[in-house]
């Protein structure tokens, strides 16, 4: 493919009229009329590349991304601003969001930024000003802090493993992992082959270990993968590998994880694992999950976020300090999350459960032979 740079074919006002997305009146963030028509510009060659089925996420994407972040680990490119970056047309551009050390930030490693259907095509975002372009999912940025990583100094592994115990406990007493245990034993399940189950942002593992923090719910989030293996493995009758990401893990928490035969995938290299034979396991977290993974395989089974069977628009809000707030979650359903769940058997999850709450699971119906 031809690669033409960041300005493209062009791409006229009248493609703006997807329901998907927020409507120009709601363009007030650009100080001028030129802003407002530069940024429906970009987010129209965004839908419009979306809508004619071209990939948000690649494998390829990834790979090339977290090449250049383990160079600029290792000392290799003289500046960040030799970062490009490949852009949902296949073509290479400039990677526009780069803040690679920043004084508000204990962490300034960089890291891998995912931009959903939503933010490349909403009229009313930044893209214009964060993204450049406005066609690049992956970009590269800087790691934020940690939560309460100053609190977690002094926390243990053996605070953390004693947490983690407790809630394993406590979790196998919800009515959540009694349904799940229900029906993973049954025959939906059974007919399908898992061998791993990977986990994405189930959150920093020692913030539940914190004197008086009365939210553990990473703690029961990992007791549920750690379950979920144990039921896994006496149904398949084979071991079962399990994989955790999570930016935001600790030397604790990853000591406490290997000690229970939790493999750590380091960002983002968990998503390069999910196949066909994968349980995807993950609770509002704080990349879009759904989107990548519908993008890069078809996994046996998922629990994560219930995907609302219809798209409910929802506009620009500010918050209590006059800060505009995103419309979606960072784990939003997109048009093509809700195609790929037509795939599957869903069964929703007990609503008011704090462990996993308004989640489902998600089973696939046809059994797919590997390669």
């Amino acid at each position: 493919m031809e690669c033409g740079g960041q300005t493209g074919r062009g791409f006229g006002e009248e493609m703006l009229g997807n329901d998907e997305r927020c409507s120009l009146s709601g363009l007030e963030f650009f100080d001028s009329e030129e802003d407002k028509k530069r940024h429906a510009k970009i987010a129209a060659r965004a839908q419009e590349m979306y809508d004619e089925g071209r990939p948000l996420f690649t494998r390829e994407m990834i790979v090339d991304a977290q090449r250049q972040i383990d160079e600029l680990n290792a000392g290799r490119f003289p500046e960040a601003g030799s970062l490009t970056v490949i852009g949902m047309d296949s073509c290479r551009y400039d990677n526009m969001r780069v803040l690679l050390e920043h004084e508000r930030h204990k962490s300034s490693k960089p890291t891998m930024q995912f931009n959903d259907a939503y933010r490349l095509t909403d009229l009313t975002g930044r893209a214009a000003v964060y993204y450049g372009n406005g066609v690049t999912p992956v970009q590269i940025t800087w790691a934020r802090h940690v939560v309460h990583i100053d609190d977690t100094l002094n926390i243990t592994t053996a605070d953390v493993a004693a947490i983690l115990d407790s809630c394993i406990g406590s979790v196998s007493r919800t009515e959540t992992w009694q349904m799940l245990e229900a029906i993973i034993s049954g025959p939906d399940m059974k007919r399908l082959r898992v061998e791993k189950v990977i986990a994405f942002g189930l959150g920093n593992l020692t913030s539940g270990a914190i004197p008086g923090d009365e939210h553990r719910s990473s703690c029961m989030q990992h007791a549920v993968l750690l379950l979920l293996a144990n039921l896994l493995q006496e149904i398949m009758g084979h071991p079962v590998q399990l994989v955790a990401q999570d930016p935001s893990y600790v030397a604790t928490c990853k000591e406490v994880l290997l000690a229970r035969g939790v493999e750590i995938a380091e960002p983002e290299s968990g998503f390069l694992l999910v196949d066909e034979h994968t349980l995807v396991f993950t609770v509002s977290c704080n990349v879009p999950v759904k989107q990548i993974v519908t993008e890069l395989a078809r996994p046996a089974a998922i629990i994560w976020g219930y995907v609302e069977p219809e798209h409910v628009p929802r506009t620009w809000t500010r918050n209590e300090k006059g800060v505009w707030v995103f419309p979606y979650t960072t784990d939003h359903s997109s048009p093509r999350v809700r195609e790929m769940v037509k795939e599957y058997t869903e069964y929703l999850l007990p609503e008011d459960d704090a462990c996993i709450r308004n989640s489902a699971l998600y089973i696939r119906k046809e059994t797919i032979d590997a390669a």
